[in-house]
């Protein structure tokens, strides 16, 4: 994705073919990540779910 002239907004990125997509600058997670690794979990629970009449 660093062909891009400008950041892309969220509708622009649903668009982007995953084979498009470059990973090579992302470092891979070791054995040391997942052990200081913690759940994370929402701060509160979420709300009742909204209905339209």
């Amino acid at each position: 994705m660093s062909g891009y002239s400008r950041p892309l907004t969220p509708a622009e990125i649903a668009f982007v073919e995953d084979a498009e997509i470059d990973f090579d600058d992302i470092p891979e997670l070791d054995a040391d990540f997942w052990r200081e690794a913690e759940p994370a979990r929402p701060d509160s629970p979420p709300g009742p779910p909204l209905r339209s009449p």
